[in-house]
């Protein structure tokens, strides 16, 4: 064992020994569980958080801390189910908003992701992540131009946010900016160099824009980075035949 993983050990076996003695206390689950989740065991983190719920079921934080936890393994109904009691303890927690309105999207349920987004910007209106959710939302709606006024939003708080400007380069392909597009997806290679979706993209933008050549080089690119998926050999296959 090394030596971070016998100090991790060591602090987990203290908290579980104060849980074991205190059974009424709240702070040090809570805490106890805030150190799971810092490792990234979620999953443990949420049973020692409903331990704490038994001792203290109005503290809106704490449906929060397990919504949030819920969300990071990807058990996005009971994330959304915590968030919303959060959020009814306390109307003024955009963070919660936030992670409610991610999690609504990762369910597909975009239009209520876009009214729970609207209620955030209410409280917070210069949270990127919050501009970057919402843009998303609209963009899988087909609401383009609102799409990109999102990301270009996003992008105005944090320029370094290459989610957002990957978003913006597909909102603006299905705009049929293609060169404007292309543009937007180079800087992402500028970051990622192996970046399948933005090579792909790229390639079907130069497709749209009648440059075959360019479009079957960088397809097979796209195949050189990743061969098992099927996208750039059924484009290349369109485009070839």
């Amino acid at each position: 064992m090394s030596a971070i993983n016998e100090k991790i050990e060591n602090v987990i076996n203290q908290y579980k020994q104060i849980c074991s003695i205190e059974k009424d206390n709240y702070k040090a689950r809570v805490d106890f569980g805030i150190f799971y989740t810092q490792i990234g065991k979620h999953k443990e983190a949420i049973e020692i958080f409903k331990e704490a719920l038994i001792l203290n079921d109005k503290d809106f934080s704490l449906f929060r801390l397990i919504g949030i936890s819920y969300s990071k393994i990807k058990d996005y109904d009971n994330a959304i189910e915590y968030l919303n009691k959060a959020y009814s303890l306390e109307s003024n927690d955009y963070i919660s908003l936030n992670y409610l309105g991610k999690s609504l999207i990762e369910t597909k349920r975009y239009e209520e992701a876009i009214e729970i987004l609207n209620k955030s910007f209410m409280i917070s209106s210069k949270d990127y992540t919050n501009w970057r959710m919402f843009g998303i939302a609209l963009y899988n709606i087909k609401n383009i131009e609102e799409a990109i006024e999102a990301f270009e939003r996003a992008l105005e708080l944090n320029k370094y946010d290459y989610e957002s400007l990957y978003y913006l380069a597909l909102s603006k392909k299905e705009n049929k900016e293609y060169e404007k597009a292309v543009e937007l997806l180079n800087k992402i290679l500028l970051v990622e160099e192996n970046h399948y979706e933005a090579h792909f993209n790229i390639a079907y933008c130069y497709y749209r824009l009648e440059n075959k050549s360019k479009a079957i080089e960088i397809l097979n690119k796209c195949i050189k980075i990743d061969s098992s998926r099927t996208e750039a050999h059924n484009l290349l296959k369109e485009i070839t035949t």
